[in-house]
């Protein structure tokens, strides 16, 4: 796994410096292509962490860059399904231009 921005390989929990940005990007190309997944199933379907997932999403969610579908959880709680906002390549180059990748 790689980020579609940078270039660099995803491995297991590691960081660097706007790790997020570059877990949304790839997470945005990923649910471009199949839309409806929660974050589990992301991470599941991925290979990445769950943790990784969650904060690559809420990235994601933080520039509405993302359509979320919340739903109630049997054992309590919420889940969120993602799909990807209709100008979210838009958003992205912004940020791509700021230098987050």
């Amino acid at each position: 796994m790689k980020c579609p921005s940078c270039g660099r390989e995803f491995a297991l929990d590691q960081t660097w410096p706007h790790v997020n940005y570059c877990r949304a990007r790839y997470f945005l190309a990923y649910i471009e292509t199949h839309p409806g997944r929660s974050a589990w199933e992301l991470s599941q379907e991925t290979g990445m962490s769950y943790g990784a997932a969650t904060k690559g999403m809420a990235k994601a969610r933080e520039w509405e860059t993302v359509l979320c579908e919340s739903e109630e959880r049997d054992g309590g709680g919420f889940r969120y399904r993602y799909g990807v906002a209709p100008n979210w390549r838009e958003i992205m180059k912004v940020w791509d231009n700021r230098g987050y990748s």
